[in-house]
């Protein structure tokens, strides 16, 4: 993992902004192919989250079990970043390797808007 994927996990958002400022790669994956946005969204650090995505993280890049950062904003009812996430192009109909899409995973448990 790179230092912003654990400034993600330990939800440090001066971080993460002093190491974009540094042209850290925001879309570099680490072994499991998470990105640091995926990072931020598993470890509910909304801020980090949305600072990714203001500097171009891409919400649709897919980890080793094909979940995008939106499967895991569903999962844990984060409703306030999974709306972010869609403002920013998240494709709604991304399927994972069990091929679960979001509004199957929490159908009826969860409203973006």
């Amino acid at each position: 993992r790179t230092a912003l994927h654990y400034a993600c996990v330990y939800d440090q958002p001066k971080v993460v902004t002093l190491l974009i400022k540094m042209n850290s790669d925001v879309n570099i994956c680490d072994d499991d192919k998470s990105t640091a946005l995926i990072k931020a969204v598993q470890f509910q650090a909304e801020e980090c989250a949305m600072i990714l995505l203001q500097s171009d993280a891409d919400p649709n890049v897919m980890d080793a079990s094909g979940n995008t950062a939106l499967h895991y904003a569903v999962y844990s009812k984060n409703t306030c970043t999974a709306a972010n996430l869609l403002r920013h192009k998240a494709m709604i109909e991304a399927k994972n390797k069990v091929y679960l899409d979001q509004l199957y995973l929490q159908l009826f448990d969860i409203h973006f808007f």
